[in-house]
């Protein structure tokens, strides 16, 4: 444990692998054989999951929990050093 500004915080990390949803939807595609069938797996149109593939638009959970994917936010307090000051 370490204290910041009098918060006990636990640090700990579990088998957490950073993912590009876009490459797990590529093999999906691939394995499926086209995209309307690999939109169809996972029940989306062929026109948004073309729209993922080209990074028009972005996975939502919805998405990336059909794909056994998940959205971690991690949020820190930068410290600020005192010659930083202005």
């Amino acid at each position: 444990m370490s204290n910041m500004s009098g918060c006990a915080v636990l640090w700990y990390i579990i088998d957490m692998n950073i993912v590009d949803p876009t490459d797990r939807l590529r093999r999906l595609v691939k394995r499926c054989g086209t995209q309307r069938d690999a939109a169809l797996q996972i029940g989306i149109s062929p026109n948004y999951l073309s729209d993922l593939l080209h990074g028009r638009r972005g996975c939502s959970d919805r998405i990336l929990e059909r794909l056994n994917l998940r959205r971690i936010i991690v949020a820190f307090r930068a410290r600020r050093s005192p010659k930083a000051r202005l």
